[in-house]
């Protein structure tokens, strides 16, 4: 028989979001449609900063570079949309989506959110 105080936590902490939902579980569709400028900017600036740096570091050469640039922009987009998908879930900060939906915009603050 296991002990339950070494194997679980007895305190659990809630996990309610610090801004308001819009949508509580995104599909790839609402994420993409939820794409903002920026979250394109971040995605094809910082692949192209790596790129061309891996580019120049490398002494000019094109194959792998290709390869490399190729790896990195999925990736980005990847990362870019995994922000969309927390800013529809209430983590991250949502002012302009909640405008858009016509959600009113709270900041929920409590010691279990900080």
């Amino acid at each position: 028989m296991e002990n339950r105080l070494t194997t679980s936590s007895i305190v659990t902490r809630p996990l309610t979001p610090r801004y308001p939902v819009i949508i509580k579980d995104p599909t790839n569709k609402d994420v993409i449609s939820n794409f903002r400028l920026g979250d394109h900017f971040l995605a094809l600036g910082v692949t192209t900063i790596l790129t061309s740096g891996y580019y120049y570091s490398t002494y000019l050469h094109k194959p792998s570079t290709i390869l490399w640039g190729a790896f990195i922009l999925p990736t980005m987009y990847v990362l870019s949309g995994e922000r969309v998908s927390q800013r529809l879930k209430g983590v991250q900060e949502n002012q302009k989506d909640c405008a858009k939906y016509g959600i009113e915009f709270t900041q929920n603050i409590t010691p279990y959110n900080l």
